[in-house]
């Protein structure tokens, strides 16, 4: 559902709402649902699927509560980018900056180009990136109340890597060639 809802907001410019997707059911994506996953992690002799079930459903419970807890966010900035609008010196009217993308795409002219990318970058800096890094505070803190020393870790676990391992055969990889 969270896929049909982004695509009509990205198809069709409508209003995203993800923050109304899980309402009346927020308990099943708390901190009190990864922790009742977590306990159970912990019982010893656990068959090896299952604790690898387990292990992928905390992952997801995680996952859900941030993006969940992050939805008004990106409600907020899907939203924000569907309002934004942007002044082109050779157009009449202000452009919505949904449309910048397909401008820069067609346009001939590297000054307009320029031009084009110069507002874009103005509207992920004005209005885009605020908010986002509203969100990174609030996902930063959520993933420590959800029991994980960082966002970082929660990551890791749910990618199931490790990044200072991945980072060093990264190393490894292009010292060799």
């Amino acid at each position: 559902l969270q896929t049909v809802l982004d695509w009509y907001t990205q198809t069709v410019g409508e209003p995203s709402i993800r923050v109304l997707l899980y309402k009346g059911h927020e308990r099943l994506y708390s901190p009190a649902s990864v922790e009742l996953v977590s306990q159970a992690l912990k019982k010893k002799g656990l068959d090896p699927d299952e604790r690898r079930a387990l292990q992928f459903f905390k992952s997801y419970l995680a996952s859900e509560s941030l993006s969940q807890a992050a939805a008004r966010f990106d409600d907020e900035a899907s939203n924000a980018a569907l309002k934004a609008e942007v002044s082109l010196p050779w157009e009449k009217k202000k452009v919505p900056y949904k449309q910048l993308e397909v401008l820069l795409k067609t346009e001939q002219d590297a000054q307009r180009r320029a031009a084009i990318e110069k507002a874009q970058t103005g509207v992920w800096r004005d209005v885009l990136n605020p908010i986002l890094a509203r969100k990174e505070v609030e996902t930063q803190k959520l993933a420590k109340k959800l029991g994980y020393r960082s966002y970082v870790a929660l990551s890791e676990e749910a990618r199931m890597v490790s990044l200072k391992e991945l980072l060093a055969e990264g190393h490894r990889f292009m010292e060799s060639t």
